[in-house]
């Protein structure tokens, strides 16, 4: 006898984490979703309202879409019945960026470029629907079973215009390796920055199969190289890992030390973006 949640078959689980435990699920026209149960824990209530709230507000190809959000008895034949919260999810089943990039290799600058444009045009709707995700990377970005792009997990999103309603966020969060140096050094940030600044990251893991620094912070050896203007050792130290090749092209080189720039005020827009010679 199959586990059911209201009018859901619940199937195997997807994954789990500290907040939820997501698992495959069908309804009775035999449509088949993601469905979130949400662990009975109020330290996390912040994060899944975040999430809901925003992905009620987005409705676009390249950003995963939310069903619905509900409270039912999830019934199991052999462990009983229990009120459980949970969140419907469009199934994107084509697996993570990540692992694409992990396991399969590099892509060339075709594919990254595809993918890239992608995510452009679902950060760019993001955006000027008034948010931020603040928490971008590969592991984040999953594809569906057509490879198109679609952006995941919001619980770090918040208004783009501040919570105060400056244009400024405050709260240091994210992903070390794909923060921007301003969130490294405890300053305000501008929510489409940082997301312009990690979707740069991205783009260079996966071009590379390899993080460029360790971190954006500016104590960091290489990242410090692209801050001060001494681009030139950076990329020789890059083409070292590839036995000496250098396997960028100009175009690439000079859009990634833009995006990269200290100062987020000289780093390009989205609109900037999609009309470099390298896009």
């Amino acid at each position: 006898m199959p586990t059911l949640l209201n009018q859901y078959t619940l199937g195997r689980t997807l994954g789990s984490g500290v907040s939820c435990k997501v698992k495959l699920a069908k309804d009775a026209a035999g449509t088949r979703y993601a469905i979130k149960i949400l662990h009975n824990d109020e330290s996390f209530q912040e994060l899944i309202d975040n999430e809901v709230s925003t992905l009620a507000e987005l409705h676009h190809r390249n950003i995963v879409r939310l069903i619905e959000v509900n409270e039912g008895q999830q019934i199991n034949p052999k462990k009983g019945s229990k009120t459980v919260k949970f969140i419907v999810l469009e199934l994107v089943g084509g697996g993570e960026l990540f692992d694409f990039v992990a396991l399969g290799g590099r892509l060339s600058e075709d594919q990254a470029r595809y993918y890239f444009l992608q995510l452009l045009d679902g950060l760019n709707f993001m955006h000027k629907q008034g948010y931020t995700h603040r928490d971008l990377k590969p592991e984040n970005l999953i594809l569906d079973k057509e490879f198109t792009l679609k952006i995941t997990d919001m619980g770090f999103a918040a208004p783009i215009r501040g919570r105060d309603g400056s244009g400024l966020l405050n709260t240091q969060l994210g992903t070390a390796s794909y923060m921007a140096p301003e969130i490294h050094l405890g300053k305000p940030y501008e929510g489409s920055k940082v997301d312009l600044f990690a979707s740069a990251i991205i783009l260079f893991v996966i071009l590379t199969q390899r993080p460029p620094f360790s971190s954006a912070n500016p104590q960091d050896p290489h990242y410090r190289l692209i801050a001060a203007g001494r681009s030139e050792i950076f990329w020789q130290a890059h083409a070292e890992a590839e036995d000496g090749n250098d396997i960028y092209t100009p175009e690439f080189k000079d859009l990634f030390e833009k995006l990269m720039t200290l100062n987020p005020s000289n780093r390009p827009t989205i609109e900037a973006i999609l009309v470099h010679p390298w896009m």
